[in-house]
């Protein structure tokens, strides 16, 4: 059974009347490794240990909801792998249907630890879209 990634882009300048949203830009995969996890106030948490390839991802979306955080690959400090730097309640993401962008996942993952350094608990949440 195939799994998805539904993609919607909305912009409402200021200056002019607002726009209606992008039809749904839908990515289907084979299947999709997903992470729901709470991570406390002022905690390194691993939100999870498995392998994803990265050339295997076709769509992904990581998403902090209360706070900033840290995300780091492969280890604790990120050596090995990747970081990335979420916004509170500012999702990143790619998909293999954005023109002229390459994947930012660019090594294979074996573990994500999310470093919340607030003095609140924040949901961290991800999807990867994967191709076989």
């Amino acid at each position: 059974m195939a799994d998805t990634h539904s993609w919607t882009l909305q912009v409402k300048p200021s200056g002019l009347p607002s726009l209606p949203a992008d039809q749904p830009t839908v990515v289907t995969g084979q299947y999709s490794i997903d992470v729901d996890d709470t991570v406390l106030a002022g905690q390194t948490s691993q939100v999870f240990a498995g392998s994803i390839t990265a050339a295997k991802i076709i769509s992904y979306v990581i998403h902090s909801s209360q706070v900033a955080a840290t995300v780091n690959t492969n280890s604790i400090s990120g050596a090995g792998g990747q970081s990335f730097a979420l916004g509170a309640a500012k999702a990143q993401g790619w998909n293999n249907v954005m023109p002229n962008i390459n994947n930012p996942i660019t090594t294979d993952i074996t573990g994500i630890w999310v470093v919340n350094a607030d003095t609140k608990d924040t949901v961290f949440r991800a999807s990867f879209l994967m191709m076989l």
